[in-house]
């Protein structure tokens, strides 16, 4: 029996049993039948990924369908050790299983009006991280989620987004890290249980250890913006961003997760739960229409592989910098300060507070600011590294994505990495460079 076949004897055999006994409101309901299929459109790099169709019989005689997503790890053992899947797969059941549902409970008994916590996610039917005979003897990580395709939630733009999705992305997030903030403030002794429950997925580890994957994208992306800028000549006359290009160079190239794990330092104000790969591949959102992309309602994220418990910046910066910055840069302080402005609007609901109560004074935007300053190069080292994959040609694409998976420590891997997406990609890399440096969020090399 293929592996492929395994799973999906798993899905549709055991799976519902195990749904069934999770799902309180669903425990006394009877299976009728359960049919998997391969999403190859959604396959991932570390998971295999199925639409599942649950049909169950209610207590009243009454057939109900549940479509529902289920991710289920691929890969041999030696694979899984190799890419860290073990240990993202595991954090991202732990997020779903124990941070988001201690998350809601923790709102059910401080109600709030401003957001609701049932719509961050698709609702979750199951997640654990265990060994199931029925698949092998390794430990695996099921996950099933509600599939929202029916309901119209899709995908966004490939790459850029415009201002009302980048506002619905903003909010949604403030809403999420307002949590953690309430948490800090009431002294929730569950912050710091529920932190410890988290493998530590770090850039560096305390012995020393490095993420070679990430060094080498890192490396490869920094290289093509070096490059740019001292081909760049309008840039030489800015001495002091070519002095800040210098720098970084001298800091950073060789080792560029030292200073990426100095940017996930926490702090005892702006620290919070993260998604951790907050961007437009992991949300879906609502249109008012079925077509086109002009008006969305709301969205829900997934795919909490790289949560972390570290700055709130990583979840912004990330995905603000994805987009052309010359297309958002007048908005960017709004963004920032719509951030700013939900999440105190939701912290005051939740501690049912004034604005002026003392407790708040840490979280003010000053404050806020400063600390987004100190942290915003992780987005911009994402976008170095990240954007090349999203904003270049299919074909293009389809070769980098290959390469990854079976050879990126290759020249052709760095080398095509140089080049792709051509001049309107290089614009992109030179333009959030400039803006970091605007911004100030280069002084850290200083």
């Amino acid at each position: 029996m293929t592996d492929q076949q395994k799973k999906i004897n798993f899905i549709e055999n055991s799976l519902p049993k195990l749904i069934l006994e999770r799902n309180e409101e669903l425990k006394n309901h009877d299976i009728v039948k359960c049919t998997a299929t391969p999403n190859s459109q959604l396959d991932g790099f570390m998971a295999a990924i199925y639409s599942v169709e649950l049909v169950l019989k209610n207590p009243n005689e009454e057939i109900e369908t549940h479509k529902i997503i289920v991710k289920i790890m691929k890969g041999d053992h030696d694979f899984r050790e190799k890419t860290s899947s073990f240990l993202q797969c595991s954090n991202e059941i732990y997020s779903y299983r124990n941070v988001i549902p201690y998350f809601k409970k923790f709102i059910t008994e401080n109600p709030v009006t401003t957001f609701n916590p049932d719509k961050w996610v698709p609702r979750i039917y199951y997640a654990d991280h265990k060994v199931y005979k029925e698949l092998n003897d390794d430990v695996e990580c099921v996950l099933a989620l509600e599939n929202l395709t029916p309901q119209g939630f899709r995908l966004g733009p490939r790459i850029d987004l415009d201002e009302k999705h980048l506002s619905l992305m903003v909010e949604h997030i403030a809403s999420y890290h307002a949590v953690s903030y309430a948490m800090r403030i009431k002294n929730d002794s569950m912050f710091g249980e529920l932190a410890s429950g988290l493998n530590p997925f770090e850039f560096l580890s305390d012995d020393g250890k490095e993420m070679q994957s990430y060094n080498i994208l890192y490396k490869i992306g920094l290289e093509r913006v070096f490059t740019l800028a001292e081909k760049t000549e309008e840039l030489h006359s800015d001495t002091a961003l070519m002095d800040s290009v210098k720098k970084i160079k001298e800091k950073m190239y060789e080792r560029p997760v030292v200073i990426m794990q100095k940017l996930l330092a926490k702090d005892d104000t702006f620290c919070v739960f993260l998604h951790g790969d907050y961007n437009r591949n992991n949300v879906l959102f609502d249109y008012e229409k079925s077509e086109g992309f002009d008006s969305p309602l709301e969205l829900r994220m997934f795919d909490y592989q790289e949560t972390r418990v570290a700055t709130p910046t990583i979840d912004l910066a990330f995905f603000m910098y994805m987009n052309n910055i010359p297309t958002i840069e007048g908005i960017w302080d709004e963004l920032l300060e719509l951030y700013h402005r939900t999440y105190m609007k939701c912290l005051i609901d939740i501690l049912k507070c004034e604005e002026n109560d003392p407790r708040l004074l840490p979280y003010s935007y000053e404050n806020f600011i400063n600390h987004f300053t100190k942290h915003a190069f992780y987005g911009v080292m994402t976008c170095f590294h990240f954007v090349p994959f999203m904003a270049c040609s299919s074909e293009e694409c389809e070769r980098i994505s290959y390469l990854f998976e079976t050879d990126m420590k290759g020249d052709e891997f760095r080398q095509i990495l140089q080049v792709c997406g051509g001049k309107s990609l290089d614009d992109r890399l030179i333009s959030a460079l400039v803006h970091s440096h605007k911004k100030g969020y280069l002084k850290i090399f200083d």
